[in-house]
């Protein structure tokens, strides 16, 4: 019997696994598998995230303005800018970017 305290994150459950298996069939759809993340890919050109921020919360006058015009906390935009948390989801959608995992042999130097 499950508590029903719990049902509400149950079923946020489902819906995130429901969301996650139609996008993951998507990827198979489009001829690549789930292994796809972890291929080598032909670098177009990586771009520092955190320097295109910084562009951009320029180009808005403030921190806060570029903040609130990504609909993103100002904490949590001072807090990727001062290296205590990564850029994560929202703001490398506001960026127009996406994060990009790569490998190298022990012992190579990175790019």
């Amino acid at each position: 019997m499950t508590d029903p305290a719990a049902a509400p994150i149950l079923a946020a459950t489902r819906i995130r696994d429901r969301a996650y298996g139609e996008r993951m069939e998507g990827i198979v759809a489009d001829g690549l598998s789930e292994e796809a993340p972890a291929r080598p890919v032909e670098d177009g050109g990586a771009v520092d995230a955190l320097a295109q921020l910084e562009e951009v919360i320029h180009a808005a006058g403030s921190a806060a303005a570029w903040a609130a015009a990504a609909g993103i906390s100002p904490a949590y935009v001072s807090d990727v800018r001062l290296g205590r948390r990564a850029p994560g989801a929202a703001v490398l959608r506001a960026l127009r970017l996406q994060r990009v995992v790569s490998y190298v042999p022990v012992g190579e130097a990175r790019p």
